[in-house]
């Protein structure tokens, strides 16, 4: 069975890139913490991996109406999400 030390190979590195909302959320309230988020910190502690969290240039609203509104629009619009670059990894 592996372990923890066993389960990153030995000279690869593996990165879990993600991107989590966190805010208002219908049925369940306002989290601290998207769902995602959680999901791929899981994995990078099972795995060994390093985290990276992709963020939006523009920060989407945290309210749940706000937040369908603004998806609404980009589907409409089929428009992409812009990604913000910053270098920031958890090791």
């Amino acid at each position: 069975m592996d372990t923890d030390s066993d389960n990153k190979a030995e000279g690869t590195s593996i990165l879990v890139a993600y991107f989590s909302l966190a805010g208002e959320q219908y049925g369940v309230g306002v989290i601290e913490e998207g769902n995602t988020a959680i999901i791929a910190k899981m994995i990078a502690e099972q795995t060994g991996a390093d985290t990276f969290e992709i963020e939006a240039v523009n920060a989407y609203p945290e309210t749940y109406d706000g937040l369908l509104e603004v998806s609404r629009q980009e589907m409409s619009d089929n428009a992409r999400l812009e990604i913000a670059f910053r270098t920031r990894c958890t090791i």
